[in-house]
């Protein structure tokens, strides 16, 4: 009995070591399109493509006029243009978590 628990506490001693040093080996491939969110948590940045599908899920019959990478208050974010329904719309999105932050018609 005392050898099965000695065993048995081995194991969980080895898994989590095991995953302790493989959590702190892990590296960014690309720290330069990592940032830390709220959570503390690692998040990768939405790429164009991305973006795009966000959009045209919003608003499926749109066509995407621009769309460029810009830093604003210290966040990135996506900004552009579409059109919709023959009018101009301007859009911001978080370069990250993919939020809607401004969709308005452009005057």
């Amino acid at each position: 009995m005392i050898k099965k628990l000695l065993i048995v506490s081995l194991m969980v001693i080895i898994a989590t070591i095991s995953f302790i040093v493989g959590r702190a080996s892990i590296t960014p491939t690309a720290p330069s399109e990592e940032v830390k969110t709220e959570n503390n948590k690692q998040s990768k940045m939405l790429s164009k493509e991305e973006v795009s599908n966000l959009l045209l899920k919003r608003l499926p019959s749109s066509t995407i006029i621009s769309l460029e990478i810009d830093k604003e208050d210290g966040i990135l974010i996506y900004e552009g243009e579409l059109r919709h329904n023959n009018k101009i719309y301007e859009f911001k999105i978080d370069a990250y978590s993919g939020v809607i932050i401004e969709l308005e018609e452009d005057d």
